[in-house]
């Protein structure tokens, strides 16, 4: 025979003690329920609460000044006269639709007011709110006195800097237009490129010649357009020299990479690059139309000039 234990409810062959909670079933008595406990479980204070809800939302909609009663009793006891049912029906409908009239022409009123002070805009449509990705890519070389790298740094922020070459983005995009707007003199080198970047996000700029040895001699410089959105873009470049030297000057051979975040609305700025030494007599003729041209300028390689200059390669995106 199977029980049930009263205080566990644990379900066991007949015995005198639970075998789950351990109490003596024959002698367990179960303790009443605490008071909270059965007045809330209790149907009648459910009743009472709904009954009380009633009473009181009557008497507040009966006090209130404008409700239908307060009014109908105002009315009585002003007329001191016997009226009948309809009658007071009547003159209580009357008032509420002269009321009601009232409203409805107070907020057609200021309807037609709002109404009037709003003007259509046609001016934004959303091609005119969509941002369009960057078509083209532009690689600028240019040469700027030095000291007007100073004049730089208020307008960007400095990404890397190392012995060779120095990374920042300039605040303004544009390229060689944002620093002549920043009134800051430049001379564009030869060599740039708009690029088309749904063609091709990859150019290379190659400026070398051959010598008798076979070997090439020059710059390279290669750079890949990476988008984020519309907002931002990512560039990695690789810079390759193999220069030779004039006279009682060493050669030069050095590679350089690197990639930066930076804002369409920006430029990437990179300086230095170039050692500033001259180049030998037919690298300087084979290399006259590229931008190394500037390794035969005076005020690139002499460190006396009187105005020495600086290397740049802009890199901006519109």
């Amino acid at each position: 025979m199977m029980i049930e234990c009263p205080k566990c409810h644990f379900v066991q062959p007949k015995d005198r003690y639970c075998a789950n909670c351990g109490i003596d079933m024959e002698n367990f008595q179960a303790k009443p329920p605490p008071l909270l406990n059965r007045i809330t479980n209790s149907p009648l204070l459910y009743v009472f609460l709904f009954v009380g809800s009633i009473a009181i939302l009557a008497f507040i909609i009966a006090t209130q000044p404008d409700s239908r009663i307060a009014r109908t009793a105002k009315w009585v006891l002003s007329s001191g006269e016997d009226i009948t049912t309809s009658e007071v029906a009547e003159e209580i409908d009357l008032s509420e639709q002269v009321e009601s009239s009232k409203y409805i022409t107070t907020e057609t009123t200021k309807v037609s007011q709002v109404n009037a002070e709003k003007k259509p805009s046609t001016d934004k449509t959303p091609e005119a709110t969509t941002t369009k990705m960057p078509e083209t890519m532009v690689i600028e070389f240019a040469e700027l006195p030095r000291a007007q790298l100073e004049s730089i740094y208020s307008h960007s922020q400095i990404l890397a800097e190392t012995a060779e070459m120095q990374v920042m983005t300039l605040n303004k995009a544009g390229g060689v237009s944002a620093l002549r707007e920043l009134e800051i003199p430049v001379n564009i080198l030869n060599g740039g490129k708009n690029i088309s970047i749904s063609k091709n996000p990859t150019q290379v700029f190659n400026f070398v010649y051959s010598e008798d040895d076979g070997e090439d001699y020059g710059l390279s410089f290669q750079v890949t357009y990476n988008p984020i959105n519309a907002e931002n873009i990512s560039i990695d470049y690789e810079v390759f020299l193999n220069l030779k030297g004039g006279e009682n000057l060493p050669p030069h051979n050095s590679a350089l990479s690197g990639s930066y975040q930076f804002k369409v609305n920006s430029t990437l700025l990179l300086s230095g690059i170039l050692p500033r030494q001259k180049l030998s007599d037919q690298a300087s003729q084979e290399l006259e139309q590229t931008p190394l041209s500037i390794m035969n300028t005076d005020e690139f390689t002499n460190p006396d000039a009187q105005s020495p200059s600086e290397f740049i390669i802009l890199i901006s995106v519109k």
